[in-house]
């Protein structure tokens, strides 16, 4: 849902009414009963999304009215831009004359909902006169803080519980013993993540209990949302707006910005043109190239971007959930208001190669093994151990259709950083996929998106739709240096680098450096002739490769960014932009700890190492925007 609902039901004139007769209902006892019922009338014939919005919508009405033990009262009025009558926030100063207020609206983004977010919470002061400003996290100083009264936070988590980019230096400064004491601030925080993650909502959990702990008070309990965060958000918002002051004076209107999945763009159909396996059968992974026709879609994207696939469940793991937990594939359930069977809302409707914190403890508390297994782990190792038909194979329980389907989550595309450049390819997209593939303990292990992409065949249809991902883009100027890091897969949005720079003549352009790994030179050279050629064509100038399996000990990328440390750091300092992307859990964190070691030596190991100029020169480059990170 993008916006209030309001229709023929009534619904924006009967919140209206509630609000303006809310003052005189506070001054009776509440006959319970009654309210009840004038409640049951007003919301007949909501949808979901509307009950959801109502509930925030009440909820700011009640908090506000627990903290001033009375009806909420006017706000000092004034003019929006167009004319309309709105509300200012004011305080008393200490010579008691009113001074204004400014919330401010912070947002922390990797792939921008974050900073829908943050827009639409903009667009809805400014229809109600609110003064307030939009800030970047990576533009707002710690040491400021302690000047903000309001303050309202959008942000997301990354990887493995990770700040988004933009937000990295200011989450690093919050939570460290730098960060001030908050006894004035009212802060509400907004938090975006995935479920299917173990540390879901991680960085905006943290942020929450530190502004606490130094000292602030919370205008609202914290919302933690998942992929699908539309509705949360406008409750949010709206609760937000109630506790301010003006929820209650205005009408409900339909926010100027909706908060859409527009950094999502418009899901479309793409054709496969090509489906080409890029490792040896003799490899220990399966990695294929992917080709997709664009041309009626309308889609265009960037290098950086990403594509999202929507996928369907592998058979194997359909049936294995079935028989496990002994039901009939014919059985009729309810999903969504949609009545379906229950094998076409295994494959197509639901989540079961990803298991989520709620459905281990609902497993756990019907089935005693597995809850002592529960018990023995994290939460976290068995969310990246187990799936569904493993649950229902080794641990069944007594459940029905229905119930299970209740307990799963809806379907999630997959995304994939794009390796192609449109400019270079035209009406293509080109994607590189490594298949999920394993037996474990007699069940098949596999990955939704990639086993999906892998059984893929020419001329096949599926849905698509373009992630932008504008905090991982090639230099506006592009004469500036480019150093790349991807192993693996991650390769695939240097191969768009590589193309988007070959369309521009070599005066043109600047240097670029790709540094790549994989287990072995002979199996898992990914894009290897392309590479050859474009080093020979000069449009890539330089490329090192770390293939950890081909020697006694194992190296990595970031084994030889250190072999290179001088060079490295002397492209750095004539200004040239960091990339890394792929695995966050270990690579990115190997690749980071080397480039801070390089910073800290200056590239020379032979002197004497400045661990803090060298994290000092990182930072710098994370806010300048020169070390960028795509990473999973």
């Amino acid at each position: 849902m993008d916006q209030p609902p309001h229709d023929a039901n009534g619904y924006e004139t009967s919140l209206e009414t509630a609000s303006a007769s809310s003052d005189a209902m506070s001054a009776v006892p509440v006959n319970p009963a009654a309210l009840a019922s004038a409640l049951s009338a007003l919301v007949q014939g909501w949808d979901r999304d509307a009950l959801v919005w109502g509930s925030g919508y009440l909820a700011g009405l009640a908090q506000t009215r627990l903290q001033t033990g009375s009806p909420l009262s006017m706000p000092a009025s004034g003019k929006t831009g167009d004319g309309r009558t709105g509300i200012t926030l004011f305080e008393q100063s200490t010579a008691g004359a009113a001074v204004q207020t400014v919330l401010a609206i912070v947002y922390g983004s990797q792939t921008g909902n974050s900073k829908h977010v943050a827009q639409q919470l903009a667009a809805m002061c400014d229809q109600r006169g609110i003064a307030h400003r939009v800030v970047n996290a990576k533009d707002l100083n710690i040491k400021t803080l302690r000047k903000e009264t309001h303050f309202a936070l959008a942000i997301s988590t990354q990887g493995d519980g990770d700040p988004p980019d933009d937000a990295r230096s200011f989450v690093e400064d919050l939570l460290s013993a730098r960060a001030p004491k908050l006894p004035d601030l009212k802060f509400a925080v907004f938090a975006l993540g995935d479920s299917s993650y173990a540390k879901f909502c991680e960085t905006g959990k943290q942020i929450d209990e530190r502004l606490h702990a130094l000292g602030g008070t919370r205008l609202l309990a914290r919302v933690d949302a998942d992929v699908d965060f539309q509705t949360p958000a406008l409750a949010w918002i709206e609760a937000l707006l109630a506790q301010l002051g003006s929820a209650s004076h205005t009408s409900i209107a339909a926010p100027a910005t909706r908060v859409t999945q527009a950094a999502h763009g418009n899901s479309s159909y793409a054709t496969v043109l090509l489906k080409q396996r890029i490792t040896a059968a003799q490899s220990t992974k399966e990695i294929y190239h992917l080709e997709l026709d664009l041309s009626t879609s309308g889609l265009h994207y960037l290098p950086g971007d990403s594509l999202a696939i929507k996928p369907s469940n592998p058979s194997s793991a359909v049936d294995a959930v079935i028989s496990g937990l002994q039901l009939s594939a014919s059985t009729q359930v309810v999903l969504a208001d949609t009545r379906t069977d229950l094998k076409t809302a295994l494959t197509s409707h639901t989540e079961i190669t990803r298991v989520h914190p709620a459905l281990l403890q609902f497993w756990a508390k019907h089935h005693a093994e597995f809850a002592e297994r529960l018990h023995a782990n994290s939460v976290s190792e068995l969310m990246s151990q187990l799936q569904l038909a493993e649950l229902a194979t080794r641990y069944p329980i007594a459940i029905t259709a229905q119930s299970l389907v209740e307990q799963l989550k809806p379907i999630k595309a997959r995304e994939y950083s794009i390796a192609s450049a449109q400019d270079a390819v035209g009406e293509e997209v080109h994607i590189t996929v490594a298949r999920v593939r394993e037996r474990r303990e007699g069940v098949d292990y596999v990955g939704a998106g990639s086993d999906f992409l892998a059984n893929l065949s020419d001329q096949q249809q599926l849905e698509v739709s373009v992630i932008s991902n504008p905090r991982f883009r090639l230099p506006a100027d592009a004469m500036r240096d480019i150093i790349m890091i991807g192993p693996g897969t991650g390769v695939a949005p240097f191969r768009a680098f590589v193309q988007q720079r070959a369309t521009l003549e070599i005066a043109e352009r600047g240097r670029s450096w790709l540094f790549f790994g994989n287990p072995q030179f002979r199996y898992d050279f990914l894009y290897q002739v392309e590479w050859q050629k474009a080093l020979h064509n000069r449009e890539l100038t330089r490329m090192d490769v770390a293939f950890s399996r081909d020697q006694a000990e194992k190296r990595y990328v970031q084994h030889v960014m250190l072999e290179n440390a001088a060079e490295l750091y002397q492209w750095l300092q004539r200004g040239a932009y960091l990339y890394v992307c792929g695995d966050a859990k270990r690579m990115a964190k190997d690749v980071e700890q080397a480039l801070l070691k390089i910073l800290s030596y200056r590239g020379d190991f032979t002197t004497d190492g400045d661990s803090e100029r060298g994290a000092r020169e990182l930072r710098e480059l994370q806010d300048s925007g020169r070390y960028q990170r795509d990473v999973y």
